[in-house]
């Protein structure tokens, strides 16, 4: 059977503020009140980082770089290989360059560290050609 728009209107406004079956609680689950079990990863704790089925050892990619989750940050790839090789970690004043220019290959044969400034004349000298 089929309601005109009218006829739906009528129901609609009858049904206003009255309780609610269980049944419509049921069809309503996953909609404003997010009780559906396939919901986005904040609501399920228990699936998220290392657990959740689309997990990518913590390697993300933005802008170019490559970033690992470390506990709840994420740090720049090459920065963790380049405290590997020293056993340090690194100062905020300590730039690591890449040689080849690429910013993905994080391979310790091409990473070097380099204050800022000389990091800024390196860059220059490429844009530049001298």
């Amino acid at each position: 059977m089929r309601f005109t728009e009218e006829h739906k209107r009528r129901i609609s406004e009858a049904l206003k503020g009255k309780p609610k079956s269980e049944e419509a609680k049921q069809n309503m689950r996953g909609t404003k009140g997010r009780t559906n079990l396939h919901c986005k990863g904040k609501n399920r704790p228990e699936i998220s980082g290392e657990r959740h089925p689309k997990w990518k050892g913590g390697i993300t990619i933005r802008q170019g770089r490559a970033f690992l989750r470390i506990g709840s940050k994420y740090r720049l790839r090459s920065r963790v290989v380049m405290e590997g090789l020293i056993r340090r970690p690194l100062l905020l004043t300590e730039i690591v360059h890449h040689k080849n220019g690429k910013t993905l290959d994080d391979r310790p044969e091409n990473l070097e560290i380099v204050s800022r400034a000389r990091h800024n004349q390196m860059h220059i000298r490429n844009l530049t050609g001298k």
